[in-house]
């Protein structure tokens, strides 16, 4: 039975293809609203490219896209940011709120939503909130957030690492969420800092994924998995794993077989030990080859897709606090955590040595998706 209602997504990322958490959450929740027989439209502004065939496959006459040209930056702008720099000013990390908006897009969606009339839009990241200034109060306005992003680099910065990607200021967000009626945030914690800066009402849902059990017929023996994108923090807990892990976890199971799959396989190499798979399409052919699965993430807000995804496919997984955020109170009952060197590979050797106890885990991890789900799509239509 169709809802009759008519939603519009706006995006600067594609669905398609979802090789990385951004995308495969953007997709994920297309698939939540749909499934619930909304009329669902998707809008890509093309900040980042994605597979256009796919998209329309997926999407079909409700796919539309709009060209992106990057906001020249002025002078006095440029001029700031070179001075903060010199001086070690925090102000040299953070954007301003709009500063990736291009304001050309305004025309695509005033066109859609003159054609359509939507009941409800929502926009991906608050970088680009100022896309729901085109609707006005007969619309339901609602922005997807992903991460928290005041201040997003300081945790690049207390890892020694340069930061990347968006970061503002409390003031900035704020203003951002404020442009909404409704704020989805992916965990609860976000949630709260959400509350505390905006005025309006603040929702969680975290990130619907078909769980899908494997058989445990495939796994190749010591096979420990990591699936990830090719960036700074996935390219950080990469090393993490060959160098620090790796070693601890060979002198007691010499065995062991670290495979990466994902476009970080473009930055590695194989050796003694490590296995290089590529970049996959058909996620559940690789994880169904694990015997456990690693995310050793220290840097990131946000929920960790890549956790979702090893305890959706029923596989037992080891990660960090980071990577556990959103997750934290199934801790030890679904999956294990490891923050340094030794407790990681003692963790990862716990789950290859004690096969019922890796069962008990996955089983845990699966059920917990499962409920999760659920809850998701509870959410998602008291929304709409």
């Amino acid at each position: 039975m169709n809802n009759n209602k008519k939603i519009l997504i706006i995006s600067p990322i594609p669905t398609h293809p979802p090789v990385s958490g951004n995308k495969a959450r953007v997709l994920a929740l297309a698939n939540t609203i749909r499934s619930e027989k909304y009329d669902v439209y998707f809008l890509h502004i093309e900040w980042r490219k994605g597979d256009e065939d796919s998209m329309r496959e997926y999407w079909g006459d409700r796919y539309y896209k709009c060209a992106y040209t990057p906001p020249q930056t002025n002078f006095i702008s440029k001029l700031f940011k070179h001075i903060y720099t010199k001086l070690g000013l925090q102000a040299a990390f953070r954007y301003k709120l709009d500063e990736w908006y291009d304001e050309t897009s305004n025309l695509c969606i005033q066109k859609l939503q003159n054609k359509f009339h939507f009941d409800t839009v929502i926009v991906e990241y608050v970088f680009f909130s100022k896309a729901l200034d085109n609707f006005g109060p007969e619309t339901t306005k609602i922005l997807d957030t992903h991460d928290v992003f005041t201040d997003r680099h300081k945790h690049y910065l207390k890892q020694g690492k340069k930061p990347t990607w968006y970061s503002t200021s409390k003031r900035n967000e704020s203003k951002g969420l404020n442009r909404a009626d409704i704020i989805i945030a992916i965990q609860n914690k976000e949630a709260t800092f959400f509350s505390t800066i905006c005025s309006k009402t603040v929702v969680v849902v975290g990130h619907n994924i078909d769980i899908k059990r494997v058989n445990s017929s495939e796994v190749i023996p010591n096979r420990v998995l990591f699936v990830a994108s090719n960036n700074t923090i996935n390219l950080q807990a990469a090393n993490f794993l060959i160098n620090k892990v790796l070693p601890k976890v060979k002198l007691k199971l010499p065995d062991i077989k670290l495979a990466f799959a994902g476009t970080i396989s473009d930055s590695l190499s194989e050796i003694d030990g490590i296995e290089i798979l590529g970049r996959v399409d058909d996620l559940a052919s690789i994880y169904k080859t694990a015997v456990v699965v690693v995310n050793p993430v220290f840097i990131g807000t946000g929920l960790k897709i890549k956790t979702i995804e090893a305890l959706a496919h029923g596989k037992p997984l080891v990660t960090t606090s980071v990577g556990a955020e959103g997750l934290e109170e199934h801790t030890k009952e679904s999956f294990l955590i490891g923050d340094t060197p030794d407790n990681f590979a003692e963790a990862v050797v716990k789950l290859l040595s004690n096969t019922e106890y890796a069962k008990q885990l996955s089983e845990a991890g699966y059920n917990i998706i499962d409920e999760y789900n659920k809850q998701n799509i509870e959410i998602i239509n008291s929304i709409l």
